[in-house]
């Protein structure tokens, strides 16, 4: 290319003018760099591309695909995948509470009957009831029972399952009864009781869950 230069072209005596004046020819691209850019941009392409095949075939699965055309009706009806199978969703359930197990733990509210120190009569019966909340993140059913510990049974029930049908969700409360017969000598007393989960596994109150309940009488 030339390029007339339109002040010498005016002024054609002046010393050191010169009339076209070459322009230097463009440059040869870089065809390394050209190849890398197409190539990557390809790359780009297929990537996105199998994204978008796997999110509308999952889409499809689940069933919520808007754009999924109506199938015409058949004298063996189609079933649609509407839902996630259950067995798949057992399954998934049962991993995130393996992966996160819920937490098991009481805390004690107040006595309802028999408070620290009651007195009462040598061998007469009486009946200790707490009432306790569920602390924990677990759901407190008919699998659950409280269980004596250690220190003065003073019953030879040491085991009492939760009623059935029970139901007692995280920060709900319960009241727990053991009926019991005072010792025929006189002296203090004190049992200690747990609560036992549907595994057998002990727990109560505190940051490590394991402090018990308890009942404490003096036998006149």
């Amino acid at each position: 290319m030339i390029r007339i230069l339109g002040f010498c072209g005016i002024f054609l005596f002046l010393p050191g003018c010169s009339i076209v004046q070459t322009v230097p020819a463009t440059r040869t691209p870089d065809l390394n760099a050209t190849i890398y850019w197409v190539v990557d941009d390809a790359v780009m392409r297929a990537s996105t591309q199998l994204s978008y095949e796997l999110d509308m075939r999952w889409q499809a699965y689940r069933g919520v695909t808007e754009t999924a055309a109506t199938p015409e009706p058949t004298t063996t009806p189609s079933v649609a995948a509407t839902s996630i199978p259950s067995g798949l969703k057992t399954s998934e359930a049962v991993a995130l509470q393996t992966m996160f197990p819920c937490v098991n733990e009481l805390k004690f509210e107040e006595d309802i009957t028999i408070p620290d120190k009651t007195v009462v009569q040598a061998g007469k019966p009486f009946t200790k009831t707490w009432r306790v909340r569920n602390s924990g993140t677990c759901t407190w059913d008919e699998g659950y029972s409280l269980v004596f510990s250690e220190g003065d049974a003073m019953t030879d029930r040491l085991q009492v399952d939760l009623p059935e049908g029970a139901n007692v969700p995280p920060d709900d409360t319960i009241e727990l009864s053991v009926y019991m017969t005072a010792p025929e000598k006189k002296g203090s007393y004190a049992g200690y009781w747990l609560m036992k989960n549907k595994n057998s596994e002990l727990f109560g109150a505190g940051t490590t869950q394991d402090k018990p309940i308890w009942v404490k009488v003096d036998v006149q």
